[in-house]
């Protein structure tokens, strides 16, 4: 599914639906909006086509040094993607 053409408040909803209506499934995003990737399980950071980082969202954004922290450092909405992910984290834990 492409979302990069639609609204956010639309992209909002498509992903709510791939996260909710999708459980036990194996999904593969390649996103340009961060507020999409730090819901799901897994990032692979990929630069120039080599893998930079792998691993849980909220673990690379506890990291100062990893570049996943850095890019959404650069988006000037750290503080808002890291509750974000914080809170997809307790969701997958069952901690609501």
């Amino acid at each position: 599914m492409c979302t990069a053409s639609v609204d956010a408040q639309t992209d909002v909803l498509i992903q709510e639906a791939v996260r909710y209506g999708l459980p036990d499934t194996t999904v593969v995003c390649i996103a340009h909006r961060l507020q999409t990737v730090v819901f799901y399980d897994m990032i692979l950071f990929l630069d120039a086509g080599q893998v930079r980082e792998f691993g849980c969202p909220h673990a690379l954004l506890q990291d100062e040094q990893s570049a996943f922290y850095h890019l959404c450092q650069s988006s000037g909405m750290l503080d808002e993607l890291k509750e974000t992910a914080a809170v997809a984290m307790r969701e997958r834990n069952g901690v609501v």
